[in-house]
């Protein structure tokens, strides 16, 4: 997104993962500039380096994207792949997108079909099915998708596109599914209308704004599933996102009885002016998690959850 906009976008709390790393060599290669990079990609080997995840890039918008001059590769990255295709669909430039043998072995016609209806010209391996995919950017038009299954990485890469499209871009799920991209977008100035399950944008110029990027917490599930299932065990994980599109496994872990405590904390990150998308928490929203003592009783403070079992609580196989 900071790609397709307009200005500086300062980037904390950058994860290290490789398919980050991808997706910035991406954009690097369209010529965004990388002006400052402070983040240790992970790695086979021990790094004794601190790791200071932030990145500061400059854009002057998608009208200033220059052609890659090799393929663009996404390594083990859907997310990268399938969000780049609904950007340069609608860019002035074309490109070579491929990945890795898994990469190119998924399903991409669910991205490059609803695309080709806006008037994106792609092709790839059995008729844009697989990766590799040429894409030659084009002017494009906005169309009202209603996509057989939820899916956020094509709901946000049509999304995309409709910001780069004349007219507007409707998107519709039979359920919803994470909704990181629209909390983001409006963040960032773009307008998003709703009508029920339907998100309508048009075509729009993204602000630049600074963003902090909380910690995953589907990344926390190991940790907080290893704290519930081991008696008398503690476990504590800070700044982690509370999206109600991603906590899925926090109502899980309540179920099993496992939850001891949950409290919100505001995100310094997103200005008062611009609110959480539906009245809904932020999707910035720190969360730390802290151990039930054996007695059952929570430890907690401001912004955190307890979880913790005692050996009572503790589920059987058939639960």
């Amino acid at each position: 997104m900071g790609a397709l906009g307009e200005g500086s976008m300062e980037i904390e709390g950058i994860s290290p993962a490789a398919d980050v790393a991808r997706s910035r060599t991406a954009i690097e290669s369209l010529g965004v500039r990388v002006l400052e990079s402070h983040v240790n990609v992970e790695s086979l080997q021990a790094s004794t380096k601190p790791l200071v995840s932030q990145i500061l890039l400059e854009s002057s918008g998608i009208a200033s994207w220059v052609a890659p001059t090799d393929s663009i590769d996404v390594g083990n990255s859907g997310t990268s792949i399938r969000l780049l295709l609904g950007e340069m669909a609608g860019s002035r430039i074309s490109a070579r997108l491929t990945g890795d043998d898994s990469i190119r072995g998924r399903p991409m016609g669910r991205v490059v079909e609803p695309l080709r209806k806006m008037g994106a010209t792609i092709r790839g391996e059995d008729g844009g099915e697989h990766a590799p995919l040429e894409v030659a950017g084009t002017r494009l038009q906005g169309v009202i998708h209603q996509l057989p299954v939820a899916s956020a990485q094509v709901k946000s890469a049509l999304l995309l596109a409709g910001l780069l499209a004349e007219g507007e871009t409707g998107v519709e799920e039979p359920a919803q599914s994470r909704d990181h991209t629209e909390r983001l977008l409006e963040y960032l100035g773009v307008r998003i209308s709703r009508s029920g399950k339907r998100l309508i944008v048009k075509s729009t110029n993204i602000r630049n704004a600074k963003v902090t990027v909380p910690g995953d917490v589907s990344s926390a599930a190991f940790l907080l599933v290893a704290a519930a299932l081991l008696p008398g065990s503690a476990v504590e994980v800070t700044d982690v996102g509370l999206n109600p599109t991603r906590t899925g496994i926090l109502d899980v872990l309540r179920r099993f009885g496992a939850m001891s405590s949950r409290r919100w904390t505001s995100s310094p990150s997103l200005p008062s002016s611009v609110p959480p998308p539906r009245g809904r928490p932020s999707s910035a929203t720190p969360l730390s998690f802290a151990s039930r003592k054996a007695t059952g009783s929570p430890r907690s403070s401001t912004g955190s959850v307890g979880w913790g079992r005692t050996s009572a609580e503790r589920p059987t196989a058939s639960s």
